[in-house]
Order: C-alpha cells, then sequence, then structure tokens
C-alpha cells in the first residue's frame, strides 16, 4: 500500500475513532477499500457495526462475555476525496437499538463532576483528566453524571424561581409596592 493509501486509511481510522468514542460500539472493516486509481487520494472504506448478527459467525467460542446480536444491518462507508477537501461519512442502520451504559464510577470523580456543572462533558473529560486517572472512565459516563446534576441543578433552580415568584405575588397582596425600599 503506497504512503499516499496510508494516509487515507489513517484519515478514516481516525473518523472510526471517534465515532466509536461516542457510540460505545466498535465498527469493523466490511470490505477492502475501494481505492481510485485514476486519482490519488480518493478513496471510500466500508466497515460494518460489530453488533451486526452476519458478524457473529466469524468468532470464536471463548470464556469472554458474549456481546448481544442484532439485525441492525449497520453499515457506514467513508469516502474520502482529499485534494477536494472532501470527506463523506454515511450511516444505514435498519433497527435502531440502545446501548446500556456502565455508569459505575468512583465518587470522587462523580463529586468532581457535580463540582463543576458548569462545564461541558468534554470540558469535564479535561479537566477529570488533569485531576484524576480517568483511563477507565467513558465519555459517556461523564455525560450521564453531568446530565443527572444537571437536572437536579434545573430542578432547584426553579423551586428557588417558583418561591420568589410566590413570595412577590404575595408582597403585591399585601400592597407592598417595593421590597427594597
Amino acid at each position: 500500500m503506497s504512503d499516499q493509501n496510508l494516509s487515507m486509511k489513517l484519515i478514516a481510522n481516525m473518523i472510526i475513532d471517534s465515532i466509536e468514542e461516542g457510540d460505545g460500539y466498535t465498527w469493523v472493516v466490511k470490505t477492502a477499500p475501494h481505492i481510485l486509481t485514476c486519482y490519488k487520494n480518493v478513496g471510500t472504506f466500508y466497515f460494518a457495526c460489530s453488533q451486526l448478527n452476519k458478524l457473529a459467525h466469524d468468532y470464536k467460542e471463548s470464556n469472554r462475555p458474549r456481546i448481544f446480536w442484532f439485525n441492525c444491518h449497520g453499515m457506514m462507508v467513508i469516502y474520502i476525496d482529499i485534494p477536494a477537501s472532501k470527506i463523506i461519512v454515511n450511516f444505514k442502520y435498519e433497527i435502531l437499538y440502545n446501548r446500556s451504559v456502565d455508569v459505575t464510577t468512583p465518587i470522587e470523580i462523580r463529586q468532581e463532576i457535580k463540582e463543576n456543572i458548569h462545564l461541558d462533558p468534554v470540558q469535564l473529560r479535561a479537566h477529570l483528566s488533569n485531576r484524576f486517572n480517568i483511563s477507565n472512565i467513558t465519555i459517556q459516563q461523564i455525560r450521564y453524571w453531568w446530565a443527572l446534576f444537571a437536572q437536579d441543578f434545573i430542578r432547584l433552580m426553579m423551586i428557588i424561581l417558583i418561591q420568589h415568584i410566590h413570595f412577590l405575588n404575595q408582597t403585591k397582596q399585601w400592597g407592598v409596592s417595593s421590597v427594597m425600599s
């Protein structure tokens, strides 16, 4: 494989790595890439979802926990055209399924997320990596705890807002024109 083809494969793998980090599933090469010979740095890469039922026969029996196979027909095609600075990623699923996320997270990391609820999950990941070894913590876990704590924070703010509205309505009924005067 030429250096140009390797760079396209590297780009495709970087895209796959980003998607895998987000969805938690593995995408496997389905067929050999179709790399155009008449144009340099242009090619198409084909991947299948690791949960695809068709891939079940490719795995040997072992003592590792088995994943649940779906007939999802999950396919991804990545078209790369380096000269045109163009990348197109197409997904196809016939059945969408939810993957359960293991949200088991150490208490100190959960507490740090709670104390830094003003950061978004990506910023939280960077913040946490500076303070803790988070090699075993996924972005899904961070998003889960951030969303949970954000909901609690929003509920608290709503309660405070409702109490303030109630207080202002009461002061109007009592004929108080200004609380601050």
